[in-house]
């Protein structure tokens, strides 16, 4: 009912019913879909429903209680059908109306002319999704009375459902239009059926009240889920991909996200719209655009250090099998390491040159903040803070097989295999430990989509991007790793001592030299400098 209520409004605003579903599992929301289909064909003469299933077995099901459904009807109602050896349902003249089957990868999609309904099921897992939509949604008329639903179990960040669904979600902030395809997802705490009654010791722990407070559950529902979890062999995050309580949940726990959905949801509240703006040589000029310009949250604070990361773009194809995908871009992030905040990124394609005045200016505005251009496809905008006699640029330091630490001339930041883990790791246990606001969408976005892949080397999935992420990434390493200058104490206009607070700064580590493997922490003392 909760979906049917949605098409009705949908139909009601005069508008063709657009769904893109993200269900949990075993709710009966493709049984619904296909009962749906069912009634629109008999009732509605010369139209055509199409059912596409992710593999066989699916469409044979999906066949079999279409068949369960014609075999059931009274026999006043039951319609002659033509014989054939498909797995369809076509009626006799003057009726006419059908019902089609099709397996995404297997068949040729869109078949049989203007389709009036089409059901697409668990759409994230069909082979080569984005294909198959793109020649079988062709067929359907953007006419009122026709229906299409997408629906599906989540199946990892990525993909085109994946795609489609947060384009709907972003349509629909500030925006109530019925309009479109509607992204629809029923968390577990919907269904009545998951509850229990709880037993008159029932108290629950503080994991569970934290939940309970976020969602609104009853004591029901948190007893409920508990003895699910039991059930699942002590695995939460199990329950979360079976049972997941937001979309966000769904498409990460079915996944393998560097970053958990917990710190993703945390760095959102601190999502709010940038000043939109260039650097000259005089000063600050605000744009239109939100493409080659700076997004800016906070404007350089007197007596605030910075640090900034460069990740120039390498003209890489964000799917190199999609010759249409986008190009990577460039991108740079600047980081307040008084503060612990990210407060103004860059993004764009374009000359090397322009980048590189666009960075250095905004560098010396963030009151000469220490850089990080990554090497090498940064050579030409190192070259120019070089002749600017820009003395705050990350100077790496390098060492040989024995770890024996040689001063180095290299400046810049190299990723390597080594190195990647470092920027991973440590951006991801400061995410953890709350101990920075990242602030921009644009960089949790590319956190969204920063997987581990079948190798385990965390990287952007197919079609999405890092730049920005790399980035925030680079500037975190260059608070950690350069010097905090000298500070006067704090005072209080009392008199009166302040206490020092854990802040962070306490995480910058001065000097510190990248070592490349795993050592005992009473050793990385031979490796800080004075």
């Amino acid at each position: 009912l909760m979906l049917a209520d949605i098409i009705q409004k949908q139909r009601q605003a005069g508008f063709p019913v657009r769904i893109l579903l993200l269900k949990p599992r075993q709710v009966g929301w493709s049984t619904w879909s296909e009962a749906e289909a069912f009634y629109e064909i008999n009732s509605r003469s010369n139209w055509t429903a199409l059912c596409v299933s992710a593999d066989t077995e699916s469409t044979d099901m999906v066949f079999n209680m279409t068949r369960t459904f014609q075999s059931h009807l009274p026999q006043e109602l039951r319609r002659a059908t033509i014989a054939s050896n498909r797995k369809e349902i076509r009626y006799r003249a003057p009726h006419g109306a059908k019902f089609l089957t099709q397996t995404a990868g297997k068949d040729v999609l869109g078949r049989g002319g203007t389709i009036h309904f089409f059901h697409g099921s668990e759409v994230a897992f069909w082979p080569k999704a984005k294909e198959g939509l793109a020649a079988v949604l062709q067929m359907v008329p953007n006419n009122p009375d026709t229906i299409v639903i997408l629906e599906t179990t989540a199946n990892g960040v990525g993909g085109a459902f994946y795609d489609m669904y947060w384009q709907a979600v972003d349509r629909q902030k500030g925006n109530d239009t019925l309009e479109g395809y509607l992204p629809v997802f029923f968390p577990w705490y919907k269904f009545d059926e998951y509850t229990l009654t709880p037993p008159k010791d029932f108290v629950a722990d503080e994991d569970e009240r934290i939940i309970q407070k976020e969602y609104g559950l009853t004591d029901g529902q948190v007893y409920w889920r508990r003895l699910k979890i039991q059930e699942l062999g002590g695995d939460e995050g199990m329950f979360r991909q079976e049972y997941p309580a937001n979309a966000m949940e769904a498409f990460q726990t079915s996944g393998n996200p560097v970053f958990l959905q917990s710190m993703i949801q945390h760095q959102k509240e601190f999502i709010r719209e940038p000043r939109r703006c260039v650097f000259t040589e005089d000063g600050i000029e605000n744009v239109q655009r939100t493409f080659n310009c700076w997004k800016i949250r906070q404007l350089p604070c007197d007596n605030h250090e910075y640090a900034m990361g460069i990740d120039t773009m390498e003209a890489r194809l964000s799917d190199v099998n999609d010759p249409k995908s986008n190009l990577d871009a460039d991108g740079v992030a600047v980081f307040d390491r008084t503060a612990g905040e990210y407060v103004a990124i860059y993004q764009g394609r374009g000359d090397q040159v322009d980048l590189a005045w666009q960075a250095y200016y905004a560098a010396v505005r963030y009151n000469e903040a220490f850089i990080a251009p990554e090497i090498p496809n940064s050579m030409t905008l190192l070259n120019i803070f070089k002749e600017k006699g820009y003395a705050n640029i990350y100077n790496r330091q390098v060492h040989d097989q024995q770890l024996t630490v040689q001063d180095s001339e290299n400046l810049g930041w190299r990723t390597d295999m080594v190195t990647r883990k470092w920027l991973v790791d440590d951006f991801r246990s400061a995410l953890r430990e709350k101990s920075f606001v990242v602030g921009f969408d644009e960089i949790i976005s590319e956190m969204m989509s920063f997987c581990y892949d079948k190798s385990g080397k965390p990287i952007h999935i197919s079609g999405k991007h890092d730049d920005l992420l790399f980035a925030a990434m680079i500037a975190f390493q260059v608070h950690l790793r350069c010097p905090m200058g000298i500070k006067p104490y704090q005072y209080a206009f009392t008199g009166g001592p302040v206490e020092h607070t854990q802040g962070i700064q306490s995480l910058a580590r001065v000097g510190v030299v990248d070592k490349g493997i795993e050592e005992d922490d009473d050793y990385d003392d031979d490796f800080f400098t004075d």
